[in-house]
């Protein structure tokens, strides 16, 4: 099937490999719910929220075997600034994708759009179990401490 696709698109978040990378004449696009450039792997805009950034990022992506670093399409972002609580963050984020997937469409069939892989690209993050249990006790207080003092 893929090989008569011109493109096909992972909504599922599950990570592919191999050969069905490369069958699309346009490859395999998917969302990854941060800017590859800073954040790449999971959860969505959890390290953004606890680390106290002003902007959070999506970003549109033609897959490759490396984990989130496949290349960028489509890049967005938003000034999360002045989020308080993590909901509002993700709600900012959220936004983003609205018109993303016609857009990276669009440009992968334009003959003049390249597609370049960015300069670095952001750690991939992985938690070691008493990590999880600390940075999810830092958002938890974090986002009680943003509803608090709103």
């Amino acid at each position: 099937m893929c090989e008569t696709s011109d493109v096909v698109v992972n909504f599922e978040h599950e990570i592919l490999r191999g050969r069905i990378l490369f069958e699309p004449k346009y490859g395999i696009l998917s969302f990854h719910s941060g800017d590859v450039r800073k954040y790449r792997g999971r959860p969505a805009a959890f390290w953004q929220f606890i680390n106290g950034e002003n902007e959070i990022g999506v970003t549109l992506q033609r897959l490759t075997d490396d984990l989130d670093g496949g290349f960028p399409i489509v890049i967005k972002s938003a000034d999360i600034s002045d989020a308080s609580t993590y909901w509002e963050v993700k709600v900012k984020q959220n936004r983003l994708y609205d018109d993303m997937l016609v857009e990276g469409i669009r440009l992968i069939q334009d003959p003049d759009f390249s597609i370049e892989r960015p300069d670095e690209l952001g750690d991939l993050t992985r938690q070691e179990d008493i990590e999880v249990w600390r940075n999810t006790g830092r958002l938890v207080l974090k986002d009680i401490l943003g509803r608090v003092t709103k």
